[in-house]
């Protein structure tokens, strides 16, 4: 039954350039056509993606390698876009520079838990 006799008003917010920006870069890193790049001298640089085969571990009092994070932290051929603000801090910063076939250990930092806002109010 269809309705009848309704008003309705609305505003519109005034349009934000930079939110715009920050959704169509956020677009473009989501649907990148990726290419296999072929010089296995290239050095990894912001913005590229690769392939990373990772086994996370606990950090010692010493911090040296402790014992294994469950399966979540690890994995084979997991795909990383370098980039700001998209991993755990020092995960980008270890790997820039790295090339094909290389092997590095990389020390990522896990946010304080109570520093994180809940998803629900």
């Amino acid at each position: 039954k269809p309705y009848s006799g309704l008003k309705g008003s609305y505003k519109r917010k005034p349009f934000n350039q930079e939110r715009f920006d920050a959704a169509m870069r956020d677009l473009l890193e989501r649907y990148v056509k990726l290419e296999q790049y072929d010089d296995a001298s290239h050095a990894l640089t912001t913005g590229d993606a690769c392939k990373v085969n990772m086994a996370g571990y606990m950090a010692t009092a010493d911090g040296e390698k402790g014992e294994p994070l469950p399966n979540a932290a690890s994995g084979d051929d997991v795909e990383v876009v370098l980039g700001e603000g998209r991993y755990m801090e020092g995960l980008v910063e270890g790997l820039e520079g790295g090339k094909v076939g290389e092997t590095v250990t990389v020390k990522v930092r896990f946010p304080d838990v109570s520093s994180i806002s809940p998803c629900y109010d």
